[in-house]
């Protein structure tokens, strides 16, 4: 089983340090995706993940998400 893992960042102090930006690497991963995609997140507030998650259901991937709950 081939696992990645890779570092991202939000805070704009993080980025441009090898730290690339959370978007752009979870746009990535989310597209390479070719059979299963599990997500731990607090929250999705980007439309453009949804859609790429929406593009991967509609490829077969399985998606799960672990979301922050109170």
């Amino acid at each position: 089983m081939l696992v990645d893992i890779i570092p991202v960042a939000s805070g704009e102090k993080w980025i441009g340090y090898g730290v690339r930006s959370f978007q752009s690497i979870i746009h990535e991963l989310i597209s390479k995706a070719s059979n299963e995609l599990v997500m731990t997140v607090y929250v999705i507030t980007s439309m453009d993940i949804i859609d790429d998650l929406r593009n991967a259901l509609e490829r077969g991937v399985g998606v799960e998400i672990y979301l922050y709950s109170e």
